[in-house]
């Protein structure tokens, strides 16, 4: 049984809330931390267990990305200070000195965003009339990138530890969206990095945008007959630069794919509060711009300027700063100035 004064705290806690009953379940999944507990998300709330929407509303209600005058709410004294610290000074917050905003992650923090392969329907559109998006598999070349993508995060991380092998105490996990693509990429990259791949889990909240009734059709430049109000209104949005907010039919706009992958972070912050460091998150183009865009609080200007990353492309997110391009994947169509070599990108860091 847990005796820590951190989990004499959440006990505390959910007894406060009236949510007594939680302790025990809270206890042997392991959210036994004020962190922990102080960044639950719903995915975490799944895994508990805890199906109750009023249960649910009032774990989530007192979270550190509550509004101020939400955790007001909690009686002054202790609840208040445990859940609302000090803010910390501006030095002591990582920073991202391309954007100039405080930006998520520790200092040891390692995540590397790597795009799926080259898939059957990159070169084929037809094959979505056949298909549905979340079962494309990769193309034969796409097994192939895979497997060099697999050999460059090897390179990566025996140039940062600089040692040919892991070292003791070494964990590097995967966090892969379930599309298919990406989970054969998520394979090929592990079964070829030499060991420096720990595990691969997956999460749904890091699936390729919904594209609804726009799925698989080259809708933006020669129409999309049978839905002219739908198409009109994403192209209005679209004019005014506001294509990010614009919702396709039946699926998500860019602002919906930002808000589900912001929910994938708590499981981020959960990995590195047991000795986590080392992450690969394995998605989709513009799932993994709206990560970043998440991450390091960037803005919607930034999302629309930026382009999708090329297939198997590897870029580097450490203490909260994006490190750019460790390698450019294939196909590269990237702005020249963020092509680092390994060697370059090691230097800045």
């Amino acid at each position: 049984m847990t005796t820590s004064s951190e989990w004499l705290k959440v006990k505390e806690y959910l007894s406060f809330i009236g949510l007594e009953r939680y302790q025990e379940i809270f206890e042997t999944k392991g959210y036994d931390t004020l962190f922990l507990v102080n960044n639950l998300s719903n995915e975490d709330l799944d895994i508990l267990g805890i199906t109750k929407e009023g249960h649910r509303k009032a774990l989530l209600k007192v979270t550190i990305n509550s509004p101020a005058p939400v955790r007001r709410e909690l009686s002054e004294g202790y609840w208040k200070r445990a859940f609302e610290p000090p803010t910390p000074s501006r030095k002591d917050l990582p920073f991202n000195k391309d954007t100039h905003t405080e930006t998520e992650g520790s200092k040891d923090f390692r995540i590397l965003l790597v795009r799926h392969g080259q898939s059957e329907a990159n070169i084929n559109k037809l094959l979505y009339t056949q298909l549905a998006d979340h079962a494309v598999p990769l193309s034969k070349y796409g097994k192939i990138q895979a497997a060099e993508a697999g050999n460059q995060i090897k390179l990566h991380f025996e140039k940062v530890t600089g040692s040919t092998s892991p070292p003791e105490n070494w964990y590097c996990r995967i966090w892969t969206s379930p599309y298919l693509r990406a989970r054969e990429t998520a394979t090929l990259l592990m079964d070829n990095a030499g060991g420096w791949i720990s595990d691969i889990r997956e999460s749904i909240f890091l699936v390729e945008q919904q594209f609804g009734l726009f799925e698989g059709k080259d809708w933006y430049n020669n129409g999309l007959e049978g839905f002219p109000q739908e198409l009109e209104y994403y192209q209005k949005c679209s004019k005014f630069g506001g294509r990010f907010w614009a919702k396709i039919p039946l699926g998500e706009s860019r602002f919906d794919v930002c808000s589900r992958v912001y929910q994938s972070f708590g499981t981020l912050h959960r990995d590195a509060s047991v000795g986590i460091k080392n992450v690969i998150i394995v998605s989709h183009g513009v799932t993994l711009r709206a990560w970043m865009m998440m991450w390091l609080r960037l803005k919607p200007e930034w999302f629309e300027e930026e382009k999708n990353p090329s297939n198997c492309a590897i870029r580097l997110i450490e203490g909260g700063i994006d490190r750019k391009f460790v390698w450019g994947g294939y196909e590269s169509h990237h702005r020249p100035d963020l092509l680092l070599t390994q060697s370059d990108q090691h230097k800045e860091a």
